[in-house]
């Protein structure tokens, strides 16, 4: 499994507009099951090695699978390391944050946090983590101090969509 994935990462990378992972295979709750988180953040960084656009509705769409799959390796193995290889593939697509914000989604704030912190231990002065740090741990705790981070960074962040999604995210 976990070879079929790394080899599928530059494949897809190489050619985003086809829909690689549209193979019954890769959505397999067996496949899934069996493939680890590390190979999958290999495949992730693999993907991005060619340099494409990413950030269009098209390809998000297209590598909905990934982002599945993402969610299923990060519940299953969350190890630091992959997590932040995993989030980088998203992040391209235009969906930075995306394991944090499924689980805030979820209502599951504590969870948010954790993974925003590890990402944050690996890049520490990244303003939309420490800024999506700021609006979980709002959230979780009511913390006025946590919101006043937030709205001090909100303006550092380029991607507009990720401000408005930390600004607005319901609770």
């Amino acid at each position: 499994m976990d070879n079929a994935v790394t080899a599928l990462g530059p494949v897809t990378g190489g050619r985003p507009t086809w829909a690689w992972t549209a193979a019954p295979w890769f959505g397999d709750t067996r496949f899934l099951g069996a493939v680890s988180a590390a190979a999958l953040a290999e495949a992730c960084l693999r993907t991005l090695d060619y340099g494409h656009g990413l950030n269009t509705e098209e390809r998000r769409e297209r590598f909905a699978p990934w982002f599945h799959a993402l969610d299923v390796a990060s519940e299953r193995d969350p190890l630091p390391e992959s997590l932040a290889a995993m989030a980088r593939l998203p992040r391209a697509c235009g969906r930075y944050l995306d394991l944090a914000d499924v689980r805030a989604e979820q209502g599951d704030f504590a969870t948010a946090v954790g993974l925003v912190e590890q990402g944050l231990a690996y890049e520490p002065n990244e303003v939309t983590l420490g800024a999506a740090s700021a609006a979980c741990r709002a959230r979780l705790a009511g913390s006025s101090d946590d919101l006043r981070a937030l709205i001090t960074l909100a303006p550092e962040i380029v991607n507009a969509t990720d401000r408005n999604l930390l600004i607005v995210c319901p609770t």
